[in-house]
This record gives structure tokens, C-alpha cells and sequence, in this order.
């Protein structure tokens, strides 16, 4: 089965960009809740009333996991950091949707 190399590709949780001759695919894994310590790189109050702004709990930020596809080189590229063991749900639904 070939894969569309177009922006195409439409489901829940996959979120595809055109990039010049490349599609660069956005697979979301679910979600972490986190502490707002886990936010690095601001005070932690910036980063509580970043998350009010956005219509998020200060005290139990929902992070994102997500993967790339990489799609139109010679190749399809899976760009993924990983969690190690520490995935739990509501995350790892990706292992089950590349099936």
C-alpha cells in the first residue's frame, strides 16, 4: 500500500504539514498530566498563568506526546523521543494505530 505524500491524510490525532516536497505527519500518543514544575525554562508562575491563558489547569498541565512521520525522502522517517517505561494512559495509543 503506498502512502499519499500530501497533506492529505485526515484522521483524529494525525495532523499532516506540506513542507515544500515533504509531508511532515504529526502522530498525537494521547497526553501526560504533569506538575507545572515539569515546565523548564520560566518561572513557574509565567508558566501557571501561560496555562490559565490558554484555558488549562495551572496545577496539572496536559502535555502533549506526539511523534513525526516524515514522509516524501527515499523513505519514510519515524521521529519519536520516547518515553521509556514511564508511558502510561492516557497515553501509547500509537503502537496500536500504526498496525
Amino acid at each position: 500500500m503506498s502512502t499519499p505524500r500530501t497533506a492529505d491524510i485526515v484522521r483524529p490525532g494525525v495532523l499532516p504539514w506540506t513542507l515544500g516536497d515533504r509531508v511532515v505527519v504529526a502522530l498525537n500518543d494521547g497526553h501526560l498530566e504533569a506538575s507545572i514544575g515539569l515546565v523548564q525554562g520560566i518561572p513557574a508562575d509565567e508558566a501557571a498563568r501561560l496555562q490559565v491563558e490558554g484555558f488549562r489547569s495551572p496545577q496539572a498541565p496536559r502535555i502533549s506526546v506526539n511523534a513525526f512521520l516524515v514522509l516524501g525522502g527515499p523513505a519514510p522517517v519515524l521521529v519519536d523521543a520516547g518515553m521509556g517505561g514511564g508511558g502510561r494512559a492516557p497515553t501509547l495509543h500509537l503502537p496500536k494505530a500504526l498496525h
